[in-house]
């Protein structure tokens, strides 16, 4: 599996005091807006299947009337929308008609001509009347037509949908213009072009089991006859293949955007016992509605309407208890996608065009599933319109995960600061007091101060990885009461003079910085590795943070330029299954974005903060998305080819704490405002700042940083003869940062007499 990274731009400040008081009693950056560049954050994550943003569901809903014809000039208001029987909130409504608003892409219709269950004549006049279809009206089609096809070779499918039916009529004869979806590898290798590899394609019998009484049937063709057709000899053959057909085309599609109507042109398949048959219930659903898949049956080689031989088999199923193979015939899969079961009432081409009129008129409506307890949690589905005699028909239901959101760690236990060092003050072995504090969460922030100060008393370096892993995770929360002095708060004048400090630091400091270097040294914490027996569906349950690795590199600072020196990594390296999160981008203007960015948002007064060098004025703010200059991005989207970069500005907030004679920063939080549903769930960062001495002058640079980020993980899922990926369980990617050793760069000349020739190069 590809490594799972991550990347986020750290943008540290290291400036000289300033110790002369403004003169202006309000802030004046002398940064325009425009002069400030959106460098804020940048943050990346695997690659992952975008699934509706994250958890959304996304819902095709077609309206009709008492008579069939689609309605149109609905509202949202129109729709109730009931999940498990309560009303849900429609998050999302668009609605589509041929005169007004065209859907973007177009509806896609699929074409799959059965000749897995039909007899070679029938396929051949099946393929006659598709033909007739597609020739019709000049060959000048309304909606972009794809059509897949199985035969010996495998599956495959017309390089792209087209309105050409002329076009489409003319490749249906020539396979080699067909795009392979998968082959049979004992006729020949995959394709170099195909999209997947050789170990996950379907492997089909060249024969089958003598019991089966296959290979003496004069009826029965093998894979490598031209006229290859599964006879109904082999019930349980045609059943399996059918499936991994309709599964395979339900992959392929979902990385295509936009509505498809997948008509199954046949009789369907026979129904046989498979004891695996709620998984592949739960994946169907799941897969055909991520493509926006309505699938339905055409009847083709079958006498008189289309019956199920098990009404009940329709019926939402809840467990594997409850699953029947009858639910997975097509017919009940056609109705749960919202499609259509077709007659031989009509000739093929009118049961075409009668599933097509689908595409013409339908709305687009989303929600948010409610968190689900366990995995495959069936929730029923229902739209009504109003008036209530109109027909909408869309998905009938769906299965909701844990995963669709955030699963807190297991009853961590909540303690306060005080508390924690009472029970840290009581030692016991390293191991027994790591186990401990990896059960804890704090409820208060623990400062940096109060952190370093447990280093040399703790009985080993586990417990010491344990308390940095919880102090970090309480880096953005409220200090100790104990540690907010009893000051009045400052009157707006005494504010005002503040912040003019400030703003004549940020502006006057920056030019005085000398060039110098510095030792960085980076230690990556995640979750636990997921389990062996972890699934895109369930959650991992032990979200504590461990240290990973260790990372030390020396920074440059040069001119205003940056340059970061070889790192030299210590530890074990991060496995292709963990998220891990990068620190890059030291040493640049961060504290100037930030702080203008405050200014045009919204900044106000908060609270007094006490450490040892006395009282400390700390402003909160609130910087909405169209003021912001923190840029969240992350790779890759799997909407289409699954390797778009997602990137947009976002919102944030936080705290900036301020020395108030001088106006330096001190510590400063930026924690991302990102929108529900997105894979990426968090991301901020807090810098801490204080007096170092350069060259013999002192300067104000960073001390420390802490990172978080928890998004999405992407596992691999392997279904129907093909894999991709899907988001898993949330994953937390922690970097605790330091900075020391601060020295003055300096270029050294000699000057050597003149009775000594110079080195010899």
């Amino acid at each position: 599996m590809r490594r799972s990274s991550c990347v986020f731009s750290a943008i540290l400040l290291c400036l000289a005091v300033v110790r002369s008081a403004p003169q202006s009693p309000a802030p004046q950056p002398q940064a325009t807006p425009d002069e400030i560049p959106p460098v804020l954050g940048s943050l990346q994550i695997p690659s992952a299947t975008d699934e509706g943003a994250g958890s959304r569901i996304f819902l095709d809903v077609v309206v009709t009337d008492k008579s069939g014809k689609p309605v149109t000039g609905l509202e949202a208001k129109d729709f109730t929308l009931l999940d498990n029987g309560q009303p849900g909130k429609i998050l999302s409504f668009q609605a589509f008609d041929a005169a007004a608003a065209l859907p973007d892409p177009p509806v896609e219709v699929i074409l799959f001509v059965d000749n897995i269950n039909m007899s070679p004549n029938q396929v051949s006049l099946a393929q006659e009347e598709v033909k007739k279809f597609l020739l019709q009206t000049g060959g000048q089609l309304a909606q972009p037509v794809s059509i897949y096809q199985f035969n010996q070779d495998g599956l495959s499918v017309t390089p792209q949908a087209s309105t050409d039916g002329n076009a489409l009529a003319a490749e249906l004869p020539q396979k080699s213009q067909l795009r392979p979806i998968w082959h049979d590898p004992a006729e020949n290798e995959l394709n170099s072009n195909s999209s997947l590899a050789v170990d996950s394609a379907v492997r089909f019998p060249t024969t089958y089991p003598a019991e089966n009484g296959m290979n003496s049937d004069p009826e029965f063709r093998s894979l490598g006859d031209p006229s290859f057709n599964v006879r109904s000899k082999n019930p349980s053959i045609q059943n399996k293949l059918s499936l991994d057909v309709l599964g395979s085309i339900a992959i392929e599609e979902r990385w295509n955007p936009g509505r498809k109507l997948l008509l199954w042109i046949g009789k369907g398949w026979p129904v046989t016992q498979n004891g695996d048959s709620f998984d592949w219930i739960t994946e169907f659903s799941t897969r055909l509605r991520e493509a926006r898949i309505e699938l339905s049956s055409v009847t083709f080689g079958a006498n008189g309407k289309q019956e199920l031989d098990d009404r009940d088999s329709v019926k939402a199923v809840g467990s594997a208890r409850q699953a029947k193979s009858a639910n997975l015939a097509l017919q009940v899969l056609a109705t749960q996608s919202g499609g259509r079961v077709m007659d031989t009432d009509r000739d093929l081409v009118s049961q075409i065009e009668s599933c097509i009129a689908d595409a013409s008129a339908f709305y687009t409506i989303s929600f948010d599933p409610p968190k689900a307890k366990q995995p495959d949690e069936y929730h029923d589905l229902k739209i009504q319109v109003n008036p209530s005699e109109w027909l909408a028909r869309t998905n009938t239901g769906y299965y909701d995960e844990p995963t669709y959101y955030d699963q807190p760690n297991l009853a961590p236990e909540g303690v306060s600061v005080q508390q924690l060092e009472l029970l840290l003050a009581k030692g016991g072995p390293d191991e027994k007091m790591a186990r401990r504090l990896y059960a804890m969460e704090l409820t208060e922030r623990m400062s940096s101060t109060r952190l370093a100060s447990w280093k040399t008393r703790l009985p080993g370096a586990k417990a010491w990885n344990a308390l940095v892993a919880l102090a970090d995770a309480s880096a953005f929360l409220d200090r100790p009461a104990a540690e907010i002095p009893p000051i009045a708060k400052p009157g707006l004048d005494e504010q005002n003079a503040i912040l003019s400090r400030t703003t004549d630091y940020l502006n006057d400091a920056l030019p005085r910085l000398p060039n110098f270097f510095a030792t960085r040294t980076t230690v990556h914490y995640g979750e636990p590795p997921f389990r062996n027996d972890a699934t895109w569906k369930t959650d991992t349950a032990d979200h504590s943070l461990h240290p990973a690795d260790s990372v030390r590199a020396t920074i440059f600072y040069r001119d205003g330029a940056e340059v970061v020196d070889e790192e030299v990594r210590t530890g074990k390296k991060p496995n292709g299954r963990e998220m891990t999160l990068s620190t890059t981008g030291i040493f640049g203007p961060m504290q100037s974005v930030v702080f203008l960015d405050a200014i045009r948002g919204n900044l106000q007064w908060s609270l007094w903060e006490q450490d040892a060098g006395g009282p400390k004025a700390v402003f909160r703010y609130v910087v909405p998305q169209k003021e912001s200059h923190y840029e969240v991005s992350y790779c890759c989207s799997l909407e289409g080819d699954g390797a778009n970069l997602f990137r947009r500005t976002a919102g944030y907030h936080g705290e900036i704490t301020i020395d108030p004679a001088s106006g330096a920063i001190l510590r400063l939080t930026a924690v991302s405002d990102l929108e529900p549903n997105l894979p990426l769930r968090v991301s901020r960062i807090m810098l801490e700042y204080g007096p170092v001495e350069i060259g013999g002058t002192t300067y104000i640079c960073p001390l420390r940083s802490v990172a978080i980020l928890k998004g999405r993980t992407s596992l691999g899922v392997h279904q129907w003869g093909e894999s991709f990926k899907t988001y898993g369980p949330s994953h937390t990617a922690v970097n605790d940062v330091s900075f020391a050793d601060y020295h003055l760069f300096r270029s050294e000349v000699r000057v050597l007499p003149d009775d000594n020739p110079a080195p010899q190069p």
